[in-house]
């Protein structure tokens, strides 16, 4: 395998290198609303572009502030602490230590549907 490399880079042909780094996979592409309240004016936009640029807006009843621009990844990890999991079609929400957060007294996992519209 040595011999093959330095030939290649002796006849001046490129070596061809190979990251380490996963590509991860998009979960969508477009726009999708999560809504993990169930309330009206709880809504989240995510929107993911073919190129993975991703941008996570919180769309509530007095105002709207963007959670997250840049790169997708899996999870999506918010500046502020939280993020979005992405896992099986749905969205889960983590709280500041990435772990999935639990609704209140129910004691299940804070999960939302990709839906098309806000709810």
């Amino acid at each position: 395998m040595k011999k093959l490399v330095l030939s290649l880079v002796l006849f001046g042909l490129p070596v061809i290198g190979f990251s380490a780094e996963k590509e991860t996979k998009l979960p969508f592409v477009g726009t999708k609303f999560v809504n993990f309240s169930g309330g009206s004016g709880t809504n989240e936009e995510i929107i993911i572009k073919t190129n993975g640029d991703t941008r996570v807006e919180y769309i509530g009843s007095t105002g709207s502030a963007v959670e997250y621009k840049g790169k997708f990844s899996n999870p999506l990890k918010f500046k502020e602490g939280g993020g979005i999991l992405f896992k099986d079609g749905k969205a889960y929400s983590l709280d500041k230590g990435g772990k999935v957060e639990q609704n209140g007294c129910e004691n299940t996992p804070c999960v939302s549907d990709l839906g098309d519209e806000m709810r």
